[in-house]
């Protein structure tokens, strides 16, 4: 990466030994845009042992007992709390007056960018879609999106305009109430709303592999992803995310290497996103499911509901279970043939899916072990590693 290389030269013909960090703490949360201020100081741990997880700090579906989609109308659901946050979702909520409502300006992009480059984006009138399925990047959305199509589902992705036949958006980044022009958000939506949202988890480990090292999140890279982002979460700019990396290997003792530098950077990048990024999800007290209930448990419960929702008649276990078992096989075909090695920096930004082994709990802990616990009482919540304990996963010597 560009930038980042630059910073590295200048900094250590420098002769740089400790990185200035200021102490603050993460932006408000609860779907708060951040403003497009000037890069702010690093977060440091004791700043991130504040954020505490909202899973033990406000209501969610565990605890409410309550999921509020469908427009319920629910007390809970229907609180002053819970509609500020749905408010600044696209979740359809009669009681929370989140409805579809045409954009007053239309947006001057009229192309389609990425892929669909110079196709004219056809609108479609504001509606309720009846299903968003909603979660973090590399969680296996596209893998659920491939199998409701192959089940008969109208089911767009990110990249796809919402349709006059559209059923359902598998999508991590239309959940956020997104009102300028820009691609990457709900403006894409032209003011539609979802009925019914699930929120897709995936092992977290493994989801933050791939944030990390697969697709990740430089800002000099697409500044336009990178812009939609910071929106809605606080994310360490380059810059100082950087320094805090060289200053950490400078206390440990350890030799200057470039590599260990760049992986570390992706690693902390990709644990503020993880985490944030689920906070939110959480605030919205949405039902869970995991791509381990389809691939591995084969529990299709959720297949059902969602065919219940639109309608239809659900397929049978049989037929899902032999599409699932044809679209795992095809995935490991293609990750067995490709070569093993791990994504830098400077690699193309691009949706090849390089494959890079699993990060372990050490990798973590070398880079922040308050974030390393935060993740893993969040893994917790989720169903993933609950026989390790938070308070020690970093205890050993690594």
């Amino acid at each position: 990466m560009a930038l980042l290389s630059a910073i590295l030269s200048r900094l250590h013909a420098m002769g740089f030994l400790v990185g200035l960090c200021c102490m603050v703490g993460f932006k408000v949360f609860h779907f708060t845009p951040v403003n497009n201020n000037p890069p702010v100081a690093v977060k440091d741990e004791v700043t991130m042992m504040n954020m505490t997880l909202l899973v033990s700090s406000s209501p969610s579906p565990s605890s409410s007992g309550v999921f509020c989609i469908n427009s319920s109308r629910d007390p809970f659901c229907c609180s002053p709390d819970h509609c500020e946050r749905v408010q600044r979702s696209t979740i359809y909520s009669e009681c929370c007056h989140n409805l579809p409502t045409k954009p007053t300006t239309p947006p001057p992009i009229q192309t389609a960018p990425g892929p669909f480059k110079g196709k004219p984006i056809r609108k479609a009138e504001p509606r309720v879609i009846p299903i968003l399925v909603s979660a973090t990047p590399r969680s296996g959305t596209v893998f659920l999106q491939s199998l409701l199509r192959k089940l008969g589902v109208s089911a767009n992705n990110d990249a796809q305009p919402v349709r006059a036949g559209t059923q359902a958006m598998i999508s991590w980044i239309h959940i956020f109430l997104q009102n300028d022009d820009r691609y990457y958000g709900s403006a894409y939506l032209n003011g539609s709303k979802f009925r019914h949202v699930w929120h897709q988890v995936r092992d977290p480990l493994k989801s933050l592999t791939s944030i990390a090292f697969t697709e990740p999140i430089q800002g000099d890279k697409d500044p336009t992803y990178f812009k939609y982002i910071d929106k809605h979460i606080s994310l360490t700019p380059n810059g100082p995310l950087m320094r805090q990396q060289i200053q950490q290997q400078q206390h440990t003792k350890n030799n200057f290497n470039k590599e260990t530098l760049q992986e570390r950077f992706l690693i902390h990048r990709g644990l503020e996103f993880y985490l944030q990024w689920q906070r939110n999800l959480l605030s919205l007290s949405l039902p869970r499911f995991s791509l381990e209930d389809l691939t591995v448990h084969h529990n299709y419960t959720v297949i059902h509901d969602m065919f219940r929702v639109l309608k239809r008649k659900p397929p049978s276990d049989q037929r899902i279970d032999a599409l699932v078992h044809k679209m795992r096989r095809r995935r490991h075909l293609r990750q067995t043939l490709q070569q093993q090695r791990r994504r830098s920096l400077q690699q193309k930004h691009t949706n090849s899916r390089k494959h890079r082994s699993t990060l372990q709990w050490e990798e973590l802990c070398l880079v922040s072990k308050n974030m390393t616990r935060q993740f893993l009482q969040l893994s917790q919540v989720y169903g993933y590693y609950r026989e390790l304990e938070p308070a020690t996963v970093c205890d050993s010597d690594v």
